[in-house]
C-alpha cells in the first residue's frame, strides 16, 4: 500500500453491516405496525368491551395500555429506521467517495514512479555529461569540445529542472490523496457523531421504565 502508517480504507463502518441493521430494525418496525394494529382492533371490538366482572376490566386496562404503549413505540422505530436509512445513505456516499479517491491515489502513485523514474535517469545523463566536461578540460580537450560539451551539460541541465518540476507536481498531488483520505476519515466520524445524537434524541417516554409490562399483567394476576 502507498502509506504504511494508514489503513487501506479511511472508513471504519461497513456499509453492509449498517444495511443489515437497517433490515433489522425495518423488520422490528412493520411487526410493531401489525401489532399495534391488532390491539387497536382488539381494544375496539364490541365484544371485548361486553366481557363483564373484575378480570375482564383488568384485561380491558391490559389491551388499552398495550395500545397506547405499541402507539409509543410505532415513532420510535420510525425515528430509528430514519436514523440507519441516513447512515446507510451518508455511508454509501463515503463509500463512493473513497473509491473514487483510492482510484486517483492509484494514477497518481503510476505518474509520482513514472516522474521518478524520468528525473533519475535526467539526472544520470546529466552527471556523465559533467563527468565528460570535467575529463575535456583537465586533458587534451579542444576549445570546440569543451564548448560543445558544455553546451550538453546546459541543455541536460534545463532537462533535470523540467523533470525536477514534473516530479514535484506529480508528488505534490500524489500527497494530495493523503490529505482526501483524512477528509473522507473526518467526515465519517461527523456522521458517527450525526447518528449517535440523532439516536439519543429518540424519545422513550414511558418505556424507559423495564418494569413496566411485569407490572401491567401482574394486575391481572393480582
Amino acid at each position: 500500500y502507498f502509506w504504511g502508517d494508514i489503513d487501506y480504507t479511511p472508513l471504519r463502518g461497513r456499509l453492509s453491516e449498517y444495511n443489515s441493521a437497517l433490515g433489522e430494525v425495518t423488520i422490528v418496525k412493520d411487526a410493531i405496525a401489525e401489532s399495534a394494529a391488532g390491539f387497536r382492533e382488539l381494544a375496539g371490538a364490541d365484544e371485548f368491551w361486553a366481557l363483564k366482572g373484575d378480570v375482564a376490566v383488568q384485561l380491558t386496562n391490559v389491551a388499552q395500555a398495550l395500545d397506547e404503549r405499541y402507539y409509543e413505540l410505532e415513532p420510535i422505530f420510525e425515528d430509528l429506521e430514519s436514523a440507519f436509512q441516513h447512515h446507510v445513505t451518508e455511508l454509501d456516499a463515503l463509500q463512493t467517495e473513497a473509491n473514487q479517491a483510492l482510484a486517483r491515489a492509484n494514477t497518481r502513485w503510476s505518474t509520482r514512479s513514472a516522474r521518478q523514474s524520468d528525473l533519475t535517469t535526467a539526472q544520470s545523463v546529466l552527471t556523465t555529461l559533467q563527468n565528460q566536461l570535467d575529463a575535456l578540460r583537465s586533458g587534451d580537450g579542444t576549445p570546440e569540445e569543451i564548448d560543445a560539451k558544455q553546451t550538453a551539460v546546459t541543455t541536460q541541465s534545463g532537462v533535470v529542472t523540467g523533470a525536477q518540476t514534473d516530479y514535484d507536481t506529480a508528488d505534490d498531488a500524489f500527497q494530495g490523496s493523503r490529505t482526501e483520505y483524512f477528509n473522507i476519515q473526518a467526515a465519517e466520524t461527523t456522521l458517527l457523531n450525526t447518528t449517535a445524537a440523532a439516536l439519543d434524541d429518540i424519545g422513550l417516554g414511558d418505556l424507559r421504565d423495564p418494569g413496566w409490562l411485569e407490572k401491567t399483567l401482574g394486575s391481572v394476576a393480582d
